[in-house]
C-alpha cells in the first residue's frame, strides 16, 4: 500500500461500513464523484485491515492502463512472489494460477476507464482463487456477479454555528490541512471556511484545494475572490500545481470521458434544476427517452440520490458538477432547457394549486419550492402570461419564501402581467388578488387588500 503524506481526517463511519463489507463480500467497488476521496478512504481501511489478509495487502494503480493486458500486468508486477524476474504470472491464467491458495486483498484504484475489461479479469480470478478479495475504486461499477457498491458520499458539511459545536468532517479536514486550530480564527474567519466547504460541495479534493490557497492569503480573501468572480471554483489549484496536477474541473473532464454525447447533453439539461428532482422532470427536461442516459449519469455518480431522498426517489446534482454542466451547452440549447423547465413547473403547480390542503401535496410543494421558484424568474422574464399560473401556489407558500415586502412586490408585478394579459384566466386573477392581501395589510394598506380580497 502507498502511504499517505498527510493525516486521515474523518470518514469514521464510512470506514466502519467499508471495513464491515469487506468481512462480508468477496468483491467491494468503491463508487462516488470525482474528488470524493475513494482512494484514500481505500488505503486506509486496507491498512487498518491487513491482519485480514495474512498473505498479503496490494494496491494497483489502474489510471494509466489502456488494454486488459496491462492490468493483468499491473496485478502481477504488484505481487512480491512473482517479483523473481520469470515473469510467469503475466497471462491471466498465471495470474490465477499465482493467487490460488493465498489469502490476499488486492486494491484496485481508478478502475473507471477499463471497467469492463476490468470485470472480466476480476470475475475469472475470484472464480479461480477462492481466498482473494478484491476492493475497488471507481466512477462506475463493474457489473459482475457478486460486486458490493459502496456509495461514498461528499464530507459533511456545517448546518449551523453554535458555541462549542464540534466541527463538520469538511470544516475539520479545511483546518487540518490549513494547519490552524479553530480556536484561532476569528468569527468571519469561520464563516468563510464554512462557506468555501460548501462551495466545493463537502469534496475533499476541493477543500483541500481551498485550504492549500489559504495558506497564501487569508481565508476571507479567497472566499471573496470566489464570489467576485476573480478565482473560478473548478479552476482552483495550488500555488504550486504541474499541469498534471488535479483540479475539479480537470476530475470532471475526465468524468466526461466515460460518457457519450448524448449523456453529456443530458447532463448540461439537467443543470436547469435547483434543489432535487425526480425522474418526470428527467423526462420533461431531456425527453422521454433520456431515461437510458439519465441511468448512466447516476452510474458514474454525476447524478446523486437525494441524501433524504424516500420512496419516491429525487436526484440531485452537486453544485460543482451544476456549474461544469451549464457550460456543455451551446446557448440555444441551454434557452430550450430552461423553457422546458419552465413550462414543466408552471404545469405543476397549476396541479398542485388544486390539491392545496392535502399533506402529500404540501410535501411536494416544499420539495419542488426552489424548482417552482426558478421556474417563476423565468416566466416573469421571458413570458409574463405564464406566471399567472402560479398565482394559487404562491398564495399559499410565499411567506415561506420571501418576507412580507419581497411577497407585495411579487405579487403587485404578477396583477400587473394580469391586467395587460387579456386571455390570463380569471381564477389565477383572483388567487394573485387574494394572496397579496395579506401582505398589503400588513404593509400598511388595509383599504386596498380589503377591496382586492373582496
Amino acid at each position: 500500500l502507498p502511504t499517505p503524506l498527510s493525516s486521515f481526517v474523518g470518514r469514521e463511519s464510512a470506514c466502519r461500513a467499508l471495513s464491515g463489507l469487506l468481512d462480508a463480500h468477496r468483491l467491494v467497488t468503491v463508487v462516488g464523484p470525482g474528488g470524493v476521496g475513494k482512494s484514500r478512504l481505500a488505503i486506509e481501511v486496507a491498512d487498518d485491515r491487513q491482519e485480514r489478509w495474512p498473505d498479503g495487502t496490494f494496491f494497483v494503480e489502474l489510471t494509466g492502463a489502456d488494454e486488459v493486458d496491462d492490468i493483468i500486468g499491473d496485478l502481477a508486477a504488484s505481487l512480491p512472489w512473482n517479483s523473481d524476474g520469470a515473469g510467469g504470472a503475466r497471462t491471466a491464467d498465471a495470474l490465477e494460477r499465482s493467487l490460488d491458495g493465498r489469502s490476499v486483498l488486492l486494491v484496485l484504484d481508478g478502475a473507471e476507464q477499463l471497467a469492463d475489461p476490468l470485470g472480466d479479469v476480476v470475475e475469472h480470478l475470484l472464480e479461480s482463487a477462492p481466498d482473494v478479495t478484491v476492493l475497488v475504486t471507481s466512477r462506475a461499477p463493474l457489473h459482475i456477479p457478486g460486486e458490493q457498491l459502496f456509495e461514498l458520499p461528499p464530507m459533511q458539511l456545517p448546518e449551523g454555528r453554535s458555541p462549542g459545536q464540534p466541527d463538520a468532517e469538511a470544516v475539520e479536514l479545511f483546518l487540518a490541512r490549513l494547519g490552524t486550530p479553530a480556536d484561532t480564527l476569528h468569527a468571519d474567519e469561520i464563516t468563510a471556511v464554512d462557506q468555501l466547504c460548501r462551495l466545493v460541495d463537502g469534496l475533499p479534493l476541493g477543500i483541500e484545494l481551498m485550504a492549500a490557497q489559504a495558506a497564501h492569503v487569508p481565508v476571507t480573501t479567497v472566499l471573496d475572490q470566489l464570489r467576485s468572480g476573480r478565482q473560478d471554483v473548478l479552476a482552483v489549484q495550488r500555488a504550486d500545481a504541474r499541469d498534471s496536477d488535479p483540479s475539479l474541473e480537470l476530475v470532471l473532464d475526465n468524468t466526461m470521458q466515460l460518457l457519450t454525447s448524448d449523456q453529456r447533453a443530458l447532463l448540461g439539461r439537467l443543470s436547469v434544476f435547483r434543489g432535487s428532482f425526480d425522474l418526470l422532470g428527467v423526462r420533461a427536461v431531456g425527453g422521454p427517452d433520456a431515461v437510458d442516459d439519465f441511468a448512466r449519469l447516476r452510474e458514474v455518480e454525476l447524478v446523486l440520490l437525494h441524501p433524504r431522498s424516500g420512496a419516491d426517489r429525487r436526484f440531485r446534482l452537486l453544485d460543482t458538477t451544476r456549474t461544469f454542466a451549464e457550460r456543455l451547452l451551446a446557448p440555444e440549447e441551454s434557452d430550450r432547457a430552461k423553457r422546458l423547465h419552465a413550462e414543466y413547473y408552471r404545469d405543476l403547480a397549476r396541479h398542485l394549486g388544486e390539491r392545496l390542503g392535502d399533506p402529500t401535496t404540501m410535501r411536494h410543494l416544499r420539495r419542488e419550492s426552489l424548482n417552482l421558484r426558478a421556474a417563476l424568474r423565468w416566466f416573469l422574464t421571458s413570458d409574463p402570461a405564464g406566471a399567472t399560473a402560479f398565482a394559487r401556489v404562491l398564495a399559499e407558500f410565499a411567506d415561506t419564501w420571501l418576507d412580507y415586502a419581497a411577497s407585495l412586490a411579487l405579487f403587485e408585478q404578477l396583477l400587473e402581467t394580469a391586467e395587460h394579459q387579456p386571455d390570463a384566466a380569471d381564477s389565477d386573477r383572483a388567487w394573485i388578488q387574494i394572496a397579496i392581501g395579506w401582505p398589503l395589510f400588513l404593509t400598511g394598506e388595509p383599504a386596498r387588500a380589503i377591496e382586492l380580497t373582496e
